[in-house]
């Protein structure tokens, strides 16, 4: 199990170490309690005088989070964890989603997240170690699947001008081959949070943050003033991006260290969908306790609705 009993021990002080930093990233007053994470990077005006504040560690991306929002403070990771971090495990949450073992508030199925509320988490906290074994570094999100791909997924939710800009520039770049960048847009798995949410070896993190920023700093240069024309929802575009993008990292690694070959291929003309070759319903031989359950805090059950910019 990769982190067993990742969140059961009760809290026995808030002073108490952990030998695993997990970063908050928040853009105000983490309504996660502070029992689960150790260290908040903090974005816009909250938290300016706190020493991870995003201004203090890459002006660019600070003055950049009108189109960057979280995703600001995720590419802040690799300066942060190189120069503080011993651990060779990092953790990653925001302000009001953690990642948990299990469902610890009413579960729908058909949901990628639990909505919970704080009552029902007061006795867990953030575990103090990790099992040694290096096959067991990640947790992540439950894998949620879009059987016509992200590039079908990513057109009916959002702009899909924005996707094939940022695969080209992927390409450009050389973060992605031709070939790894028409998988990415007909993967039918999806991780939420990507590379953002959970926790991951730290020397795989800097390297997947690294090029995820390279390519977002790229899109910004480009296309910030049509970024800046969206609503408060679209204009997310780089955040929902890199979570695609991050998430493609995620699932090609578990496919490198479980050996694990699925094929992603269309199924017809381009745009219309793409089909898994195998193991869609049990990811293959990766173990199910890699993946965890997403869950944010509410104060009423039902009432979550996706953020839009602030």
């Amino acid at each position: 199990m990769i982190f067993k009993n990742i969140l059961s021990r009760p809290v026995a002080s808030t002073n108490s170490a952990t030998q695993i930093p997990c970063y908050c990233v928040t853009h105000a007053e983490p309504l996660v309690p502070k029992r689960f994470f150790t260290d908040i990077i903090a974005l816009g005006d909250y938290g300016q005088d706190l020493p991870l504040h995003i201004a203090k560690i890459d002006e660019f991306w600070h003055e950049a989070r009108p189109v960057a929002f979280s995703s600001a403070g995720c590419f802040a990771i690799p300066k942060i964890v190189q120069t503080s971090s011993k651990s060779p495990v990092i953790g990653l949450c925001s302000y009001r989603k953690i990642l948990l073992p299990k469902a610890y508030g009413p579960d729908d199925p058909h949901s990628f997240l639990v909505e919970i509320k704080h009552d029902c988490v007061t006795n867990l906290s953030l575990s103090d170690t990790l099992p040694a074994d290096s096959e067991q570094e990640l947790f992540v999100t439950r894998p949620i699947t879009f059987p016509n791909g992200i590039i079908d997924q990513y057109a009916r939710a959002h702009i899909l001008q924005d996707l094939l800009n940022f695969t080209a520039l992927s390409v450009d770049l050389g973060v992605l081959t031709p070939e790894q960048a028409k998988d990415f847009l007909l993967c039918p798995l999806f991780i939420p949070g990507g590379c953002d949410f959970g926790f991951y070896p730290k020397d795989w993190l800097v390297d997947r943050q690294s090029q995820l920023e390279l390519i977002g700093s790229a899109f910004i240069w480009q296309y910030r003033e049509r970024l800046l024309g969206y609503d408060k929802f679209q204009v997310r575009a780089l955040s929902f991006l890199t979570e695609r993008l991050g998430s493609y990292f995620v699932l090609t690694e578990l496919m490198k260290r479980y050996q694990w070959n699925p094929i992603f291929h269309l199924t017809s003309e381009f745009g219309s969908g793409a089909q898994l070759n195998s193991g869609l319903e049990h990811m293959g031989p990766i173990p199910p306790e890699i993946f965890g359950r997403m869950h944010v805090f509410v104060e009423s059950y039902d009432s979550y609705t996706g953020g839009l910019a602030d």
